[in-house]
């Protein structure tokens, strides 16, 4: 991030839309999914109080797997990964939470769920 994005200023507007463009990419089902989630996440990791952590990596995860179809990254004709590509990457990727690779599978587990319950 260099100077010249210092004096980039967004007013609330673009920010708002920005922001609801980004929450549409990853919940595209709206609530309802963002809810199944939350649901799905307190199942997997009973009376843990690392939740928001696990959401936050599911939420990484979950980006780079939509990332696959924007056409803001990808071109039409630049090949793309694999989703299961793109999980493995992520798996063997540092987290920023600490994550055993036990708890990373889960999440991958929760990733595909979603995207199958969620077409």
């Amino acid at each position: 991030m260099g100077i010249e994005n210092w004096f980039n200023f967004e007013t609330a507007k673009q920010k708002k839309k920005k922001m609801d463009r980004y929450y549409k990419k990853l919940y595209p089902f709206g609530e309802e999914q963002k809810n199944w989630e939350q649901e799905r996440l307190d199942k997997a990791f009973v009376n843990n109080k690392r939740t928001k952590s696990y959401h936050f990596e599911l939420l990484i995860l979950r980006e780079s797997i939509a990332n696959l179809s924007d056409p803001d990254i990808y071109d039409e004709d630049e090949e793309r990964p694999s989703v299961e590509d793109v999980i493995q990457n992520w798996i063997k990727k540092e987290t920023v939470y600490k994550l055993k690779p036990e708890e990373k599978q889960m999440l991958a587990d929760i990733a595909l769920e979603e995207m199958k319950k969620f077409k």
